[in-house]
C-alpha cells in the first residue's frame, strides 16, 4: 500500500511503536515530525528552519517548545511552556502538533503506524486530533490481532469512525505461500514436498513461513544451487523432520544456530530497540568486544535474516 501511494505521488510516512512506547508519550511520532519537518541533525539553523516554515500557525512563538515532545530540536522554553503541568504540556503538545501538521502535510499524505497495539494513549489522541484538523490525510494503521475492548478510550473512538475501513489479513494459499518462499530462498520453485509441509504447518502464516524455510536451509534439510531448491539428498519423508511447532520455534531454532558471539549480541542490542548505536551497544555488552567485531556479529546475523 506505502508503494503503491508513493508511485501515485502520494507522500507517505511510516513509523513503528515499540512496547517501551507504552510507557512514554507520542515516541512512536519522533520519526513521523523528524520525516515531515525534514529534520537531520538539530542545530540553531534548523530552528530557525522549522520556526519559519511553520510561520501562520496560532500562538507559535510560545509553543514551538512543545516540538521537543517528539524531535531533539531544544527550543527554549518560553513562559507558557514552562508554566504547564504534565497533563497540561501533553494535552497542549497534542494540540500544537495536530496544527502543525496541516501546513507540513500541505500535499497527498500518508501517514502509517505499525504494530499499533503498543501505541501510548496520547498517540492515539494526537492521531484522533491530527484527523479532525487534517481530514484529507489518509491513515494506515498496522497491528496483530487485538481486543479493541482493552485499548484506551481515544483508541476505540479512532477504530469505531465509519471512514475507517478494517481489512482482517488471514493465511495465504498455497500459491501465495509458494511465491513468497521463491521470493525468500531466491529459487524458481519450491520442492513439493517441502511446499505442501510448509504450507501445512504454517497455515499460510507469511511470517512463519519465511523462518520455517530458513530454518530448513540453515539446518541443512533443504539446499539452494543454481536458482533451485532440492531436498536434502535421502529425504523422503518430512515427517522424520523435527519442525517447530510455531513462529517462535522456528526464530529460536534459527537463533540457536549462530555461534555464542552473535547470540549474546542479538540479545543485548534487543534491548535497546530497533535502532541500535553501536557506541552505545559497545559499552553495556558484556564482553566488552570493540566495535568492528560487534558490526561483523550485527552483519552475520543481518545475513541470516
Amino acid at each position: 500500500l506505502i508503494q503503491r501511494a508513493e508511485q501515485r505521488g502520494v507522500r507517505s510516512v511510516m513509523s513503528t511503536a515499540e512496547v517501551f512506547d507504552l510507557s512514554s508519550d507520542l515516541q512512536v511520532w519522533r520519526h513521523i515530525f523528524e520525516n515531515l519537518l525534514d529534520l537531520t541533525a538539530p542545530s540553531a539553523r534548523e530552528r530557525k528552519e522549522v520556526a519559519a516554515r511553520l510561520e501562520g500557525v496560532s500562538d507559535l512563538d510560545r509553543r514551538l517548545p512543545l516540538l521537543n515532545e517528539v524531535t531533539d530540536l531544544a527550543f527554549e522554553p518560553t513562559v507558557f511552556s514552562k508554566n504547564l503541568t504534565a497533563t497540561q504540556r501533553r494535552s497542549e503538545a497534542i494540540r500544537f502538533l495536530a496544527d502543525i501538521t496541516a501546513p507540513v502535510g500541505d500535499g497527498p499524505l500518508l501517514l502509517g503506524l505499525d504494530d499499533v497495539q503498543w501505541s501510548d494513549t496520547a498517540s492515539w489522541a494526537l492521531l484522533a486530533a491530527i484527523l479532525q484538523r487534517c481530514p484529507k490525510i489518509d491513515v494506515l494503521l498496522v497491528s496483530r490481532e487485538m481486543d479493541v475492548q482493552l485499548l484506551p478510550r481515544e483508541a476505540q473512538d479512532l477504530l469505531n469512525l465509519r471512514h475507517m475501513d478494517q481489512l482482517r489479513l488471514s493465511g495465504l494459499p498455497q500459491s501465495e505461500t509458494d511465491a513468497l518462499l521463491g521470493d525468500v530462498l531466491q529459487v524458481q520453485a519450491i520442492p513439493e514436498q517441502i511446499s505442501i509441509g510448509i504450507h501445512t504447518r504454517t497455515e499460510g502464516h507469511p511470517y512463519y513461513s519465511r523462518e520455517l524455510a530458513l530454518d530448513l536451509l540453515q539446518r541443512g534439510v533443504i539446499h539452494v544451487s543454481g536458482g533451485l531448491c532440492h531436498v536434502r539428498l535421502g529425504l523422503n519423508d518430512l515427517e522424520s523432520v523435527d519442525f517447530p511447532d510455531n513462529v517462535q520455534g522456528a526464530v529460536r531454532s534459527r537463533f540457536s544456530q549462530m555461534s555464542v558471539d552473535v547470540q549474546i549480541t542479538l540479545k543485548v542490542a534487543s534491548v535497546l530497540g530497533r535502532v541500535i548505536d553501536i557506541a552505545t551497544l559497545e559499552q553495556v555488552h558484556p564482553d566488552t568486544p570493540d566495535q568492528p567485531d560487534l558490526k561483523a556479529y550485527l552483519d552475520t546475523a543481518q545475513t541470516a535474516e
